[in-house]
């Protein structure tokens, strides 16, 4: 049998994310990078219906840690994005880290990542990542996009909700 390593794997192409984005979906399973100086990053999401059912996308930050900058995934037709999120301090000594987190969604359409100088807020530093699937249920049912992820925070001041 030949083997075809490409089209077999789970390898994806990153793109970069500027400025607004708005996803369709012919965008499932991109994998969304936030390597830039810009302070002001949007993603809009799909609508559910448009989206379909295990639609998913990942953002990733890969950016300075130092640099300001707010990343805000919306939620465009204000369907709720329920799940939550692993939040830990990136200071200190490597090894366990017994201020970590967890913060669940409730009823949210916005999640914020933010890094730099805001305030000690500073849930999105360079390692976090968050995945969105589209959840779209049987009749009667609401449909929701369900989020997962982990961020790095500039340590027990940043520990906001990035939900809102």
């Amino acid at each position: 049998m030949a083997k075809n390593g490409f089209s077999m794997s789970n390898r994806v192409v990153p793109e970069e994310l500027v400025g607004t984005v708005t996803a369709t979906a012919a965008d499932c399973g991109k994998v969304y990078v936030v390597d830039t100086t810009t302070a002001d990053i949007q993603l809009n999401l799909p609508g559910l219906a448009a989206a379909g059912n295990g639609w998913n996308c990942k953002v990733q930050t890969v950016a300075d840690p130092t640099i300001t900058k707010v990343v805000k995934i919306v939620s465009a037709d204000a369907n709720l994005v329920y799940g939550g999120v692993t939040v830990a301090a990136i200071s200190g000594a490597a090894g366990d880290n017994p201020g970590a987190g967890y913060f669940k969604s409730g009823a949210s359409t916005n999640i914020t990542l933010a890094s730099g100088g805001l305030g000690g807020q500073g849930k999105g530093f360079m390692g976090s990542s968050v995945t969105i699937t589209a959840c779209v249920l049987a009749d009667g049912i609401t449909s929701v996009w369900a989020v997962e992820g982990n961020l790095a925070t500039s340590g027990t001041t940043g520990h906001t909700t990035p939900f809102s």
